[in-house]
């Protein structure tokens, strides 16, 4: 198998399995193609904002399937995606995101 883009291999099993479970947290389940289709959603949003190659965002890691979303589309508009955790104090978060420039 050639290395590629984790967002593009997800992309190809979405597309040959769309009713297959993909994600499931605090009651909430999505598809293969759901999740694609959210994340897909979200990326053509961050996009607009202006998001894409050597775009840094910020994300609160929150369990639940918007998180798995988030993620893929961050991806999909050719960003990264920063870790904050939201139990950090604020001088900790601002020195994440002072490193992330």
């Amino acid at each position: 198998m050639s290395a590629r883009w984790l967002h593009l291999q997800f992309e190809s099993h979405a597309a040959a399995q769309p009713q297959a479970g993909a994600v499931s947290c605090n009651g909430i389940s999505l598809s293969y193609g759901e999740l694609n289709h959210k994340a897909d959603e979200l990326a053509a949003r961050l996009a607009n904002y202006g998001v894409g190659r050597s775009s840094l965002v910020a994300m609160y890691f929150h369990p639940g399937t918007e998180h798995i979303v988030s993620m893929l589309a961050v991806m999909k508009a050719g960003a990264a995606w920063v870790a904050l955790e939201p139990a950090w104090p604020a001088e900790r978060i601002n020195e994440v995101l002072a490193q992330a420039g």
